[in-house]
């Protein structure tokens, strides 16, 4: 302040100073043009992407709500794009990073050409615009909107000399049908691009309307239990008897459960997918193995003569780089024998030939570990890679046994898999058996080994030690020998009489 009075003094001597004499005004001034500029230039720095010109995140968030606000006010509605850039890294290492980010420009400049003025677009992260569309009537004519800017990918972007196929993945959430909010509306096209990208395939655009969005929230509920579960121990593992044809207990599979809050199972079909999609599945499929190796330790421990088990593997894990080492190392913390661990795979995850799956299965197969392909018939074999792989059985998808024995169903698959997996040299496994009548046929088929509801659902681990000692030797009623009628055009086998004893064990 003493500074600001002293200079207030100086400037109004200097304005009645005396020039040869006369009284003489000063008047003093500064060209602030460049500093105005150098603020101007921060401010376009400070709201806008330095590399496509489009506005920020930050820029984009203050024009959707003025958008949102202007389509509440009058009710024309508004919509909300995610578009998202599949592989970018991959373009950049084959193009290098210059024609990368040239591509990114490009991409903004051919969005922007198909936007109205009262649109807005902004870049909002390394490989993700956002777009709100302004004045949509209805979910119908945002849908087109967004289908329209998807074909600018139908043909490749040129950059340059390179023409560069595009992948994209892209989710929409419109105002009201979808959202009632602007944050809401980010969220759920946010989740919808996540859900298209994961999905992947032609059709790379997913709308995440109310029920979806439902179902959204959902996940992510069972994905913070999951978590939670991972960190607190609170997975359970279950066991499913696996019979041979002379009714012994020969396995058993693990299965995961997980308990909601209020103690009920949920179903794997609806966890197990959001564990793989989130990754999660790596460090669950780690509690599996460690859980399968402490209870046959601990049954071992009780003098039980224990069986193999069969834990599922998924794709991720198969070609993490430390899965062998990890196995191994479970297995010896335990002192458990290689060959009572029998590992899972589906087909999906072991054909690829650029995966590390082969490696791996080679690694531990080398060290006695069996493997499985479970759900066999459902992917997309070629016999050539299957003859590489170190696999011991096939697993009957249960589909094929459910529909095996309805007219014009799929008695033919099951025929075909058991003798070309005996052509390989490799041991055949039924899911899913129900029935009496499906356990006769597929035994006169020449099925190996069977595992379904008819023999025992999948039980905790104090019930399978009671199956593992003996004391309990129910899974094949007496019924179940009976002779069946017999199946035409089957190439049939005797099957066993009825033994003295009320069970077959």
């Amino acid at each position: 302040m003493h500074n600001l009075v002293i200079g207030i003094v100086i400037a109004a001597l200097l304005v009645f100073l005396l020039w040869r004499g006369r009284a003489t005004r000063i008047a003093l001034s500064q060209d602030v043009h460049e500093r105005e500029h150098m603020a101007s230039q921060l401010m376009y720095q400070v709201q806008h992407d330095l590399l496509t010109g489009l506005p920020n995140r930050a820029t984009f968030l203050n024009r959707l709500d003025e958008i949102f606000l202007s389509g509440q006010t009058d009710a024309s509605g508004c919509a909300v794009i995610v578009l998202h850039i599949n592989r970018l890294e991959k373009i950049n290492e084959h193009y290098g990073h210059e024609v990368g980010d040239e591509l990114l420009k490009e991409i903004a400049r051919l969005l922007q050409s198909e936007l109205r003025t009262r649109d807005a677009i902004g870049r909002t992260g390394s490989r993700e615009y956002m777009i709100a569309l302004a004045s949509i009537t209805d979910a119908n004519a945002a849908e087109a909107k967004a289908r329209d800017l998807l074909r600018i990918f139908d043909e490749p972007v040129i950059v340059g000399d390179h023409r560069i196929a595009v992948s994209t993945s892209m989710g929409l959430a419109v105002f009201p049908e979808d959202s009632d909010d602007a944050n809401t509306l980010i969220r759920d096209a946010a989740r919808a691009q996540a859900r298209a990208r994961v999905r992947g395939g032609t059709d790379s655009l997913v709308r995440l309307s109310r029920k979806l969005s439902m179902e959204a929230q959902e996940e992510s509920r069972i994905e913070g239990l999951i978590q939670q579960a991972i960190s607190s121990d609170g997975f359970e593992a279950f066991y499913q008897p696996i019979i041979d044809t002379k009714g012994e207990l020969c396995g058993l599979e693990a299965l995961l459960r997980l308990r909601d809050g209020d103690g009920t199972l949920i179903s794997s079909d609806i966890f197990i997918p959001i564990a793989e999609s989130t990754e999660a599945i790596i460090a669950v499929g780690r509690w599996v193995v460690r859980e399968v190796c402490r209870q046959l330790k601990a049954w071992q421990d009780d003098g039980l003569n224990v069986v193999p088990i069969a834990i599922n593997v998924s794709a991720l894990q198969i070609v993490q780089t430390n899965f062998c080492a990890d196995i191994l190392s479970t297995l010896s913390q335990f002192n458990i024998a290689p060959d009572l661990i029998h590992l899972e795979l589906t087909e999906s995850s072991v054909m690829p030939q650029d995966s590390l799956a082969l490696d791996n299965m080679l690694k531990l197969s080398a060290e006695g570990i069996c493997f499985s392909i479970d759900d066999f018939g459902t992917g997309f074999s070629s016999l050539g890679r299957l003859h590489q792989l170190p696999v011991s059985i096939l697993k009957i998808d249960q589909s094929f046994v459910m529909r095996m024995l309805e007219p014009n169903g799929t008695l033919p698959i099951v025929t075909t898999i058991i003798s070309m997996a005996h052509s390989l040299n490799v041991g055949v496994v039924a899911e899913g058996v129900e029935s009496k009548e499906q356990f006769h046929a597929l035994y006169e088929m020449g099925c190996d080994q069977f595992q379904g509801f008819f023999f025992s659902r999948p039980v905790n681990a104090s019930t399978a030690a009671t199956f593992i000692s003996g004391e309990r030797r129910a899974f094949l009623p007496v019924e179940a020998l009976v002779a069946p009628a017999k199946i035409a055009s089957l190439p049939f086998r005797s099957f066993p009489g009825i033994p003295s004893s009320p069970h077959l064990w």
